[in-house]
């Protein structure tokens, strides 16, 4: 953990054969081989960077003797290594350098999730489709760490532990020297709460999870861990979800500043738990991939986070929730129609979070609250969906609506330009 490195040696079993199967593993890690299960045979690959799929990996591609694709064996053996800075000193760093796809070192902790492909994540790219969430048994060892943590397992004492998961999960690694806290059937790790703190917390997450269970019904069978890290930034604050893991990133914002004495205070960050709180459905339940990626696990959460904010928070946040909307919209462009996407990041940052959510609050005032609700559980309960704009229509009519009423949305909401960013300023407007 002091000195930045990392190495593997892994057996992964049960691949799947994938025609144009992929492993990713981050940029900063050197693969030694890949071989087969017994060790003595080596397999001969290639590898390339496809930003279009990840920013953050090599992608290795098996290939024969002539250069020939070939899908993955069953089970491989892959050996890696890798050095990175340990950023102790962030007031060194670049403002805003640090992100879920980051392998981060601080001296204190390491970080690492499954956007960093610290470990072998497979991708198929036929269907772009990341498969990253596995059942684990590995041996961990980091002499310099007082905790070790990997989503799927509760957190342990360093610096050696065979952590196991027989539930597959995206895997998070967190380890270094901090204190972990029991809150019922959850954890906090690198932070720490009162006994009232604790109870309130746990009733304010309760909450949450019962309103989505009762909207969706969907049970949320998901017990939570909260993760507090400092950040390699010198100012960088945010939040992300890899389930069951929900962390906060950021200086000054473990989540006891969520509190003034005993009382939950914070008007900020509790809107953005509830969006967090809401990637169990769309982010663990269904995976969101094509051309729509962002709009259906983004924009989806942003917007069943608003409801929950408005249901289970306070009618002001809702309030200001809509007005920052409206402050955001009206500092934007021209907005692209849903139909014209042709890759996942033409949905900015502004739209995931303002324009989708804005979107879906406009469909739900033209057919109710109710049946919006009805139609983001057709989304989540649909197998494996390959989510473009055709599943985006083809799951309202699914859900029980008209044709007429799909048209109506579409062509006032979703169409693009000057006439849809009024629509939906008129929506924003508390």
């Amino acid at each position: 953990m002091q000195h930045g490195t990392i190495a593997a040696d892994l057996l992964v079993s049960h691949v799947p054969t994938l025609a144009d199967g992929r492993i990713w593993l981050h940029t900063g890690l050197n693969v030694e081989s890949f071989r087969d299960s017994t060790g003595q045979h080596v397999f001969e690959y290639t590898r390339r960077f496809a930003p279009d799929t990840t920013e953050e990996a090599w992608q290795y591609q098996r290939i024969d003797e002539r250069g020939r694709s070939l899908p993955w064996p069953r089970t491989l053996r892959v050996r890696y290594t890798g050095g990175y800075p340990v950023q102790a000193d962030s007031s060194q760093s670049p403002r805003r350098d640090d992100y879920k796809g980051r392998l981060a070192f601080n001296g204190q902790t390491v970080r690492g999730t499954e956007q960093t492909a610290w470990y072998p994540v497979l991708y198929d790219r036929s269907h772009d489709q990341q498969l990253n969430a596995y059942t684990y048994d590995i041996q961990v060892t980091c002499a310099d760490c007082q905790t070790l943590y990997l989503t799927g397992s509760a957190p342990v004492p360093g610096p050696q532990q065979r952590l196991v998961s027989q539930v597959p999960v995206p895997l998070v690694l967190f380890a270094g020297n901090y204190a972990t806290q029991r809150l019922g059937a959850d954890w906090l790790l690198n932070s720490h709460l009162t006994p009232g703190q604790a109870a309130t917390f746990e009733g304010f997450v309760a909450s949450i999870r019962t309103y989505y269970e009762h909207q969706l019904g969907i049970p949320y069978r998901q017990a939570l861990t909260f993760l507090h890290a400092t950040p390699v930034s010198k100012r960088n604050g945010w939040l992300f979800v890899t389930f069951p893991t929900v962390a906060s990133v950021g200086w000054q914002q473990d989540f006891s500043s969520l509190f003034r004495g005993e009382t939950l205070a914070d008007s900020t960050l509790l809107p953005f738990l509830c969006h967090e709180f809401g990637h169990y459905y769309f982010g663990a339940l269904v995976q969101p991939n094509a051309e729509l990626r962002w709009f259906f696990s983004e924009g989806a959460t942003e917007y069943v986070g608003l409801k929950a904010v408005q249901h289970r928070l306070s009618a002001k946040l809702y309030r200001k929730k809509l007005a920052d909307y409206r402050r955001n919209l009206l500092q934007t462009g021209d907005l692209p129609g849903l139909s014209a996407v042709k890759q996942a990041d033409e949905i900015s940052g502004m739209y995931r979070y303002v324009i989708a959510p804005l979107q879906l609050l406009a469909l739900e005032r033209q057919i109710g609250e109710k049946q919006t609700w009805r139609w983001l559980r057709t989304v989540v309960q649909s197998p494996v969906p390959h989510t473009d704009y055709a599943f985006l229509l083809r799951s309202l009519r699914q859900s029980g609506l008209s044709e007429a009423a799909v048209t109506a949305w579409v062509t006032r909401y979703t169409s693009g330009g000057p006439a849809m960013k009024q629509a939906l300023l008129e929506v924003a407007t508390p």
